[in-house]
C-alpha cells in the first residue's frame, strides 16, 4: 500500500525503527530507500539467488551520505527505473533492468540465464521454497541484530549453502 501520497505517513506515524524492503517496484524501491535515508532509517532487503541469498544492509541511520544499495546501484539502473522511462521499456528491457536492479555478477549463472527465458519459456522469475523461508530467517537475524544494538554494518552479504555443502 505504498505510494508516492503516503509514504511520509507510512515512515513517521508511527516512526518505524528498521525498514525491510521486499517489492517489485523498481522506482519505489528507489523512492523508499531516498526517504529511509532522509529519517535515518536503516533499510534491510535479503533476495534469492538459487539456493542461497544475498543480504543488502543500508544503516542511514549510521550514515545519511550512504548511496543507495551501498553503491551497487548504477546510475543507468536508477534513470531507466524512472516511472516515465519505464512505461516506455519493452518487457524484455524490464526484466534485465529487474535483474541489473540487484547486479546480474551477484547472480547464480542459472538465475542470470533464467532472467532471459521469462516471456518466452518462463511465467516469471524461479523461486525455489527453500531460499525463502532462508530469506525469512535471514532477514529477523539481521533485524533483530540492528534493533539490540549489535554489530551490523552496511554492505552486502552473501549466505550461500552452495559453499556449504559440496
Amino acid at each position: 500500500g505504498i505510494q508516492s501520497e503516503n509514504i511520509e505517513r507510512f515512515f513517521l506515524k508511527p516512526c518505524i525503527d528498521v525498514l525491510v524492503e521486499e517489492m517489485d517496484d523498481l522506482p519505489l524501491k528507489i523512492k523508499i530507500r531516498e526517504h529511509a535515508r532522509k529519517h535515518r532509517i536503516p533499510v534491510v532487503m535479503v533476495t534469492g539467488n538459487g539456493e542461497n541469498v544475498i543480504i543488502d544492509v543500508e544503516r542511514f541511520d549510521q550514515n545519511q551520505k550512504l548511496p543507495l544499495l551501498n553503491g551497487y546501484l548504477r546510475k543507468s539502473v536508477i534513470r531507466q527505473s524512472d516511472p516515465q522511462v519505464l512505461r516506455t521499456l519493452p518487457f524484455q528491457k524490464k526484466i534485465i533492468l529487474a535483474r541489473d536492479f540487484i547486479g546480474a555478477r551477484f547472480l547464480t549463472k542459472r538465475l542470470r540465464d533464467s532472467f532471459l527465458l521469462v516471456g518466452s519459456k518462463l511465467a516469471g522469475i524461479p523461486q525455489i521454497a527453500g531460499s525463502s523461508f532462508l530469506r525469512g530467517a535471514a532477514v529477523c537475524y539481521v533485524v533483530r541484530q540492528i534493533v539490540t544494538g549489535k554489530r551490523v554494518s552496511s554492505g552486502r552479504y552473501f549466505l550461500c549453502l552452495d559453499s556449504v555443502f559440496k
